[in-house]
């Protein structure tokens, strides 16, 4: 209760009533308040974005003047004894309007660049896949002809030492492509985790 109380104490100098409008007796209703203790405080919202918190005192809402202000994108300017507001002018409106646009823009192309790299790591990704899930037949296959070869190749050199030296460069290459594929595909899966959390932030 200490602390709503202080609250209170807080908000009497700098609030705005809802449903309060700035008539001559503002002051007396607002000093009125001095001393008056916060039923409870209230989240306030404008277009879906919380612009503040609201004291509730007697059935009626406070909010402070400054976020009301930046709420409505009003100018404040706070001297001794006022508190002025001044709506943007259409020239600042308008400049405002552009540099929005110029965001969204920004904003658009960054998603459709980040797309574009998520797009291009999955087709790796799914190339690399298949070129390590096809390795494992392909060495089977040659590894066969090579046991076949080789008891073959002392008694006929000319035809199967070719042959011999063939399946084991083709089973060498085989490695090597299957082991260059892992490389990436654990790289790319890396990336594409890293470009999908880039592009699930751009779309909040």
């Amino acid at each position: 209760m200490k602390k709503l109380r202080s609250l209170s104490t807080l908000l009497a100098g700098i609030i705005i009533g809802v449903g309060i409008s700035f008539a001559p007796d503002i002051y007396a209703t607002t000093s009125k308040l001095l001393g008056k203790e916060v039923d409870k405080v209230m989240e306030v919202e404008l277009n879906n974005k919380n612009i503040g918190q609201a004291a509730v005192m007697e059935g009626t809402s406070y909010l402070p003047v400054r976020a009301v202000a930046e709420g409505l994108d009003l100018k404040i300017d706070v001297t001794k004894d006022k508190i002025k507001l001044t709506s943007p002018s259409a020239e600042e409106n308008a400049i405002k309007a552009g540099e929005e646009q110029e965001q969204a823009n920004q904003k658009h192309k960054a998603i459709s660049e980040i797309s574009s790299q998520i797009r291009t790591v999955k087709t790796r990704i799914a190339k690399n896949e298949t070129t390590i899930s096809g390795a494992d037949f392909s060495i089977k296959q040659w590894e066969h002809k090579l046991s076949v070869y080789r008891p073959l190749q002392p008694q006929y050199p000319d035809i199967y030492t070719d042959k011999v030296a063939e399946a084991e460069s083709e089973i060498s290459k085989i490695k090597s492509e299957a082991d260059k594929a892992q490389e990436e595909l654990t790289s790319d899966k890396v990336l594409l985790a890293d470009l999908e959390s880039q592009l699930a932030e751009l779309q909040k």
